[in-house]
């Protein structure tokens, strides 16, 4: 305001209007944004729960799978021996030792196929969890000594004992 000269300030209501109406669409479009956003975050999360059960869900097929196999192959050897018991009774016929001796020999088969079953699905849960990277160096354990332990049985099944029997135990 130097030398003398006023300044006046004109609105006219139509701009104010326009102006109040623009800065309320916009307004708008940003709380629909955010309501849209928060939709999707929690569609997101929905979506993520439900995948976590699924897994969940799988884990635990697979352990109860794993039970149900392991409590089949502990069977499986439990008949092995008892008819292990009969086979050194004094009191067989030498027909029934016979038909013993190829009953544990086919037992001992049903086993062994079931411990490399149980090594081969141990090795896919490491390589998918290789693959996934996660710890494996538990497991990777357990896959050598499961190896080794099949190994072991194989080698006294062929050559250990004239029955064609051996035991296997997973921890």
């Amino acid at each position: 305001m130097s030398g003398g000269q006023l300044m006046r300030t004109v609105t006219n209501p139509e701009v104010l209007k326009q102006q109040a109406e623009q800065q309320a669409a916009a307004k708008q479009q940003g709380i629909e944004a955010i309501k849209h956003s928060q939709q999707m975050l929690a569609a997101k999360v929905t979506l993520q729960a439900k995948q976590k059960e699924k897994q969940k869900e799988a884990l635990k097929l697979a352990a109860d799978l794993k039970k149900r196999n392991s409590d089949l192959l502990e069977k499986q050897l439990s008949q092995q021996k008892a008819l292990l018991v009969r086979l050194e009774s004094k009191t067989l016929k030498p027909e029934e030792r016979s038909t013993l001796i190829t009953t544990v020999k086919s037992l001992q088969e049903a086993i062994v196929a079931d411990a490399e079953r149980e090594v081969l699905d141990a090795e896919m849960d490491l390589y998918q969890k290789q693959q996934a990277g996660v710890d494996t160096s538990e497991l990777q354990q357990r896959v050598i000594e499961m190896r080794q332990q099949l190994i072991a049985s194989r080698g006294r099944g062929r050559a250990g004992r004239e029955d064609g029997a051996a035991s296997l135990t997973w921890r």
